[in-house]
């Protein structure tokens, strides 16, 4: 997770550190040059027990006081709690367990931040969602639950699908299932689209969000327009050598249009060069082992290139991007 917690203009990296005798936040201040150095660690209520996955934690500006905020789900997923930011990039507070997968959005449409959690009923196993409303202090107040806890919902995103202003709830488990925001924090009834769950973003620069995905069972990468609620253009198909365990989505040829990276569990990655009307051609191959752990594209080496970040169980890698501009 990135995020610029100490207001130096570069991007920072909070980890969750899933050791043998304890679990911690920490913070890795970035140097601007592709390097972290570890900062402040925030040891965690729980054990080496706690499911150690990215994305359980989410900084944003909760209070509203111009510094970034932790937000981390306490107990066992019952509750969310903001630990406020502190002007040399720490935070304070009380630590918690990242059990949930939390996204952040004004979900009511009242100028502050609200949150979603999706808590693990066991790794990888999410079935149910709670809503919960900023009032721009600090505090959150859950307002809904949503989901059946005898189903699996799967990943859940939080994203403006159909572009009338107003955050929708994405979840996929196998396939992708929309809900229509409300505006108030309410979502309409979900909609299964009978596609899969990927990464979201505009590929054919149209203004409405488009959708990729992999499939390890064909070694194929994919990707479909949308065209609104659930309709979608026909699939498009992206043939890979090697079964597909990670997909990413960044500009990483720096021409301004997005490109695939998909990769193995192993030193295979393929990169697929955005053409802008949503196609992808070939590119050249990369030596790079994300080994199937989450990555993220972004510059961390202030050259205006977007490099790959990749967060491992033992560290974190950064491979710089020297793609000639």
């Amino acid at each position: 997770m990135g995020a610029d917690v100490n207001r130096d203009g570069r991007l920072d990296l909070l980890e969750y550190d899933y050791g043998d005798d304890s679990t911690a936040i920490v913070i890795w201040l970035g140097q601007g040059d592709g390097k972290f150095v570890a900062s402040n660690s925030y040891p965690t209520v729980g054990n080496a027990g706690t499911p150690a996955l990215p994305g359980y934690a989410a900084v944003a500006d909760f209070n509203e006081d111009g510094l970034a905020d932790l937000v981390v789900t306490r107990g066992s997923g019952a509750s969310v709690e903001v630990r406020p930011g502190l002007p040399g990039g720490g935070f304070g507070g009380r630590a918690g367990i990242p059990l949930d997968r939390l996204q952040i959005a004004d979900l009511d449409r009242d100028g502050h931040l609200d949150v979603v959690s999706a808590p693990l009923v066991s790794p990888g196993d999410i079935r149910q969602f709670t809503v919960l409303l900023g009032r721009g202090d600090g505090a959150l107040t859950k307002v809904a639950i949503y989901g059946n806890h005898d189903v699996a919902v799967g990943s859940v995103a939080v994203l403006d699908w159909d572009g009338d202003g107003i955050p929708d709830v994405l979840t996929g488990y196998i396939t992708l299932h929309i809900m229509p925001g409300n505006g108030d924090g309410t979502f309409a009834s979900d909609q299964n689209c009978g596609v899969g769950m990927g990464a979201f973003a505009d590929f054919n620069q149209d203004g409405r969000l488009d959708l990729a995905w992999m499939d390890p069972r064909i070694n194929r990468a994919m990707t479909i327009f949308g065209l609104g609620a659930c309709k979608f253009s026909p699939r498009t198909d992206y043939p890979l050598s090697f079964e597909p365990a990670a997909l990413g989505v960044g500009d990483i040829s720096g021409d301004g249009l997005l490109d695939l990276l998909v990769s193995s569990h192993g030193n295979r990655t393929a990169l697929f060069l955005g053409k802008g009307d949503g196609t992808f051609a070939t590119g050249p191959d990369l030596d790079v082992d994300t080994s199937g752990y989450p990555m993220f594209i972004a510059d961390v080496t202030d050259d205006g290139r977007a490099d790959i970040v990749i967060t491992q169980y033992d560290g974190i890698v950064v491979y710089s991007n020297t793609c000639a501009r």
